[in-house]
């Protein structure tokens, strides 16, 4: 489910953006929304909330669905990428995370990134 962009302007103008569901990123979900960035969340484990499972999430990334992905911590880029190789599609999710905006929160969502040969933006 796709939330709409709450105007045409802003840093984040035009952007899909995906962010996990947790409730304490509501505030940047909102700051998202008011820079116009188009906003989804997933859910790391099966809630019943609003946010996409992770499934669907990655379903949506393999599809190009996104123009940037927050990264909050280096464990999540890793379980992305280690639940990539599980299913058989590591390197396409390079490949996309490689065209896509990469934002990070901290030093070690960098590093992360790095190790599989990516840059945050």
């Amino acid at each position: 489910m796709k939330v709409l962009a709450m105007n045409a302007t802003g840093v984040f103008a035009e952007r899909r953006i995906v962010l996990p569901g947790t409730s304490d990123l509501d505030a940047a979900a909102r700051l998202i929304r008011e820079h116009g960035g188009e906003l989804s969340r997933f859910a790391p484990v099966s809630t019943g909330a609003a946010a996409l499972p992770f499934e669907r999430w990655l379903v949506e990334l393999l599809d190009g669905q996104f123009d940037d992905v927050v990264f909050l911590s280096g464990q999540g880029v890793r379980l992305l990428l280690e639940f990539a190789s599980e299913v058989d599609r590591e390197d396409e999710v390079l490949r996309i995370l490689g065209q896509l905006r990469k934002i990070v929160r901290g030093p070690k969502a960098a590093l992360a990134l790095q190790e599989f040969g990516l840059k945050a933006d």
